[in-house]
């Protein structure tokens, strides 16, 4: 299953200098924090500071009940591009987005920071300001997720690797996606490395509303999940339950 956080995708737009536009939620509060449990004993925790305004670090804190790790990564912002540096995957890297003049991330470099040898390059597509693309290249490998929108929201996305495929389909409630999340049920391994920049606001158009139901088909079979929901007094999204017994908690602030 697509699971990863982070990512209804969908962002909005922003420059690298104007917070307004950013994807925090509708009355400016910003995430700082999303408690994923998962599987058995699993829990990955994801922190999200700001200074000034920006996200200034991203901090993925990981227990695995017999193991556990952190990764740290801190963000600083040029003209037209943002930089991530630290851990990654458990290396040492140094994520660069080129932005272009509508603030949005068209590119990301992946460099190991000790050598600068090349990791993986990723390119974004966008219409009307929504990301209905993405594209990653690598050391033999090429993959692709692409999105297909209606009214705003996402209802099919599909992943390419090799010569396999893998399709997505989305139902919607009528609850408007007010905290600007990433669909739960979308959390890909494509978007996963790129949450910090969903939540700065320089990967598109957030969806309008909350999804809650996947298809996931493959050539041979295919798996329903849906998601339900539970929001405080502002509508933000406190919970997010899976029917595969996944459980996500957000805090805004």
């Amino acid at each position: 299953m697509l699971l990863l956080a982070t990512l209804t995708l969908s962002f909005n737009a922003c420059s690298s200098d104007d917070d307004d536009d950013s994807n925090n939620g509708a009355n400016g509060k910003k995430i700082t924090k999303i408690v994923n449990e998962y599987g058995e004993d699993n829990v990955r925790t994801e922190i999200f500071s700001y200074s000034n305004g920006k996200m200034s670090k991203y901090t993925a804190q990981y227990d695995g009940g017999d193991t556990s790790d952190e990764f740290n990564q801190t963000i600083t912002y040029g003209n037209n591009t943002v930089t991530l540096t630290g851990l990654l995957d458990s290396h040492e890297c140094v994520q660069t987005y080129t932005l272009n003049n509508s603030g949005l991330a068209i590119s990301c470099t992946t460099v190991n920071k000790e050598d600068g040898e090349y990791r993986e390059n990723y390119t974004f597509e966008y219409s009307d300001g929504y990301l209905i693309g993405i594209s990653c290249s690598g050391s033999g490998y090429t993959e692709t997720l692409t999105f297909t929108y209606s009214n705003g929201n996402i209802t099919k996305a599909i992943e390419r690797y090799d010569k396999e495929s893998i399709s997505y389909t989305f139902s919607y409630s009528e609850n408007v996606n007010i905290s600007r999340l990433i669909n739960p049920l979308l959390d890909d391994d494509l978007l996963f490395v790129h949450k910090p920049a969903y939540y700065m606001g320089i990967l598109g158009k957030s969806t309008k509303n909350l999804a809650v139901s996947c298809t996931e088909k493959y050539s041979s079979n295919s798996y329903d999940y849906t998601c339900v929901y539970a929001l405080d007094n502002d509508n933000y999204v406190k919970t997010a339950t899976l029917s595969n017994g996944d459980k996500l908690t957000y805090t805004f602030e």
